[in-house]
């Protein structure tokens, strides 16, 4: 089972802006989910901060313009965001299921736990 294709594009945390209009260098900030389990985002963002490896792995250099950088901390959370159905129970934010009615946690067809592997997030030599 792979993370990433169960949560789709539905599962994935959006950036916003984090810096006041005119202020340069941009930075943007991860907005969260609160449906998803910390442990699921911690996964993430590990995964995400490996693409500077990469490049000094393969010594290129990223084409095209470069991405703004991005606060991986969360500041404030999608109320609008799509919940994905059927996925591992530990999956789910415990808190978020738990406030949730019995019929939305039925609704939500959650299957058996399944292992979130434990990544470290990258930190270059250089």
């Amino acid at each position: 089972m792979h993370v990433i294709e169960q949560l789709n594009i539905d599962g994935m945390s959006e950036d916003e802006t984090d810096t006041p209009p005119g202020v340069i260098p941009k930075v943007t900030r991860r907005v969260g989910l609160p449906w998803l389990s910390p442990d699921i985002t911690q996964l993430l963002h590990a995964v995400e901060s490996f693409t500077p490896a990469t490049y000094e792995e393969n010594m290129t250099v990223p084409i095209g313009n470069s991405s703004l950088p991005c606060i991986l901390e969360q500041k404030c959370t999608a109320h609008n965001s799509i919940v994905i159905q059927k996925l591992p129970c530990n999956w789910y934010d415990d808190t978020w299921y738990k406030a949730n009615s019995s019929s939305a946690r039925t609704f939500l067809g959650v299957r058996k736990a399944f292992n979130i592997p434990h990544l470290e997030p990258y930190h270059s030599h250089s």
